[in-house]
């Protein structure tokens, strides 16, 4: 029988420290459906026949086993797997399609267990962020669409000055008894291996103070991911009512002289940022660019509604500035005037756009606003009007009463607050 993997246990000297285990891929590669480790703590699982190929640097003639230093710690390997999949996991199909000479790998924790994974990846735009377009992924078996986000994300250039490729680590701890599929999708990611211990479970994160905070990719990498979204100090974001789509990090935007990785978000979808429980906010920010390079073949792109609210794109203030960059990005605060709310709605339409959002909160209940009001980003009085909708569908005031054609001022329409002209 064919020896597949190397797994060697090692004691550590520290009191009270767990055992640790290191599982690595070695020349010969394993066949599909092959169980290549089975302890007391993981089962790994292959779903696809695989290539295994060594882990090389240097000159032809003077190569050397991959290494590379991560947080101060040093790591070397001699072979690499391939995870790819030509089509990502999904519910009813939840390993993703063959990549001929690749495949994702199955892992069910037995107990919990803390569980960091080493492999090389693509940079994108000289950097690497947690589950970024050329990222490995971790998913629920049974909540495939979204990628669990890592305890703990590093990465290094694999040369001094190279902005192609990176080395990295990343901590996930998994929770007993659940079943996970670890695999990468149009990238070239060399799979070094893992180590792994019994753990202590889901981190625990402290809930927000009231204040302001900022809510970007770099944040969500930080906690635990839940479906479609991610958390951060009880915040939780989601693409609500569209399980096909997904948040992912994009280029960093600076505010206030410090970088941000941006969200980048999946176009005409409906966000919803939830706020911590028992919190309120009376207004939302964003710092915003957008996501593609022809100004001359660019449609139009804008927040189109926020907090219940549609925008209309031909009112001063409403568009974004033209290709703004991450560094110098649009902003654009949205008010509540009149009200306090727990969770705030938004949906963008034009060109793509990546974004990092601010936001004060306080203790508080949800007061339904008057309006929604749009300050600055090139407005002539401060304030975006409001989109005047056609008046040839049901209406009604804000007591709730139906009223005509001919009623002037603030009303409900379609579920909106409009303004009647």
């Amino acid at each position: 029988m064919k020896k597949i993997f190397t797994l060697i246990a090692t004691a550590m000297v520290a009191l009270g420290m767990n055992a640790q285990s290191e599982w690595r891929p070695t020349e010969e590669a394993p066949a599909a459906g092959t169980t290549v480790l089975d302890d007391d703590l993981l089962k790994v699982e292959t779903v696809f026949e695989t290539t295994n190929n060594k882990a090389e640097v240097g000159e032809e003639g003077a190569k050397e086993p991959v290494s590379f230093t991560i947080d101060g710690k040093s790591y070397s390997f001699n072979f690499f797997t391939q995870v790819r999949v030509d089509a990502a996991p999904k519910t009813g199909a939840e390993t993703g399609t063959d990549k001929g000479g690749s495949s994702p790998l199955v892992i069910t924790a037995k107990k919990d267990v803390d569980i960091t994974m080493f492999y090389r990846r693509q940079q994108v735009s000289s950097n690497c962020g947690d589950n970024d377009g050329k990222d490995l992924k971790l998913v629920d078996w049974d909540k495939p669409a979204a990628a669990i986000t890592a305890s703990t994300f590093g990465w290094v250039a694999i040369a001094e000055g190279n902005t192609e490729y990176a080395y990295a680590m990343k901590l996930y701890k998994m929770e007993a008894g659940k079943k996970y599929v670890l695999w990468a999708r149009g990238t070239t990611i060399q799979f070094y291996g893992f180590n792994y211990q019994s753990g202590s479970g889901a981190e625990v994160v402290p809930p927000a103070a009231d204040g302001e905070h900022i809510i970007s990719f770099d944040g969500m990498s930080a906690a635990n991911v839940l479906e479609y979204g991610g958390t951060l100090n009880g915040f939780k974001l989601q693409i609500t009512g569209n399980e096909s789509k997904t948040i992912s990090g994009a280029k960093s935007i600076s505010i206030d002289g410090k970088s941000y990785t941006s969200m980048k978000v999946s176009n005409g979808a409906e966000n919803t940022i939830f706020l911590p429980e028992g919190k309120v906010a009376s207004s939302i920010t964003f710092y915003s660019y957008v996501n593609f390079d022809d100004a001359e073949n660019a449609r139009p792109s804008y927040w189109k509604d926020v907090a219940g609210t549609a925008f209309d794109p031909e009112v001063s203030g409403v568009k974004f500035e033209a290709f703004q960059t991450p560094e110098t990005p649009d902003v654009r605060t949205f008010n509540f005037k009149g009200g306090k709310l727990n969770k705030i709605a938004f949906t963008n339409t034009g060109e793509q756009c990546c974004y990092v959002i601010k936001v004060t909160i306080e203790s508080g209940d949800e007061v339904a606003p008057e309006i929604v009001e749009l300050e600055g980003a090139g407005s002539t009085d401060g304030i975006a009007t409001l989109k005047v909708l056609s008046q040839n569908s049901t209406t009604f005031n804000l007591a709730g009463q139906q009223v005509n054609a001919g009623f002037k001022g603030i009303a409900i329409q379609n579920g909106k607050k409009v303004i009647m002209k």
